[in-house]
């Protein structure tokens, strides 16, 4: 029996980017950051790093977006996998 690792680009032959491919990656890239900024609220839940009050919450909140963005950004890998399953059921269409 054969193991393929999913990440990489095993799903789909290499070929450029379309317009349509660029956009639906930059969604699967943001969904992907909107994601971890959800699982670090959930982690930090009541731990106030930043005080209490509106200013703490704010500023916890802008921390916790700035790091759901690097994490991201250097690629969690759920936006990867999830782009190329949309191109192959886009594809099977």
């Amino acid at each position: 029996m054969e193991l393929r690792a999913v990440t990489g680009n095993n799903f789909l032959p290499r070929t450029k980017l379309t317009s349509e491919d660029k956009k639906l990656k930059e969604a699967c890239q943001q969904f992907e950051t909107i994601l971890a900024q959800q699982m670090l609220t959930a982690m930090q839940g009541s731990t106030k790093m930043f005080g209490n009050g509106f200013g703490g919450e704010y500023f916890q909140s802008l921390f916790q977006e700035q790091l759901a963005k690097k994490l991201s950004e250097n690629e969690l890998g759920l936006s990867k996998v999830l782009f190329e399953q949309l191109k192959v059921v886009e594809s099977n269409k």
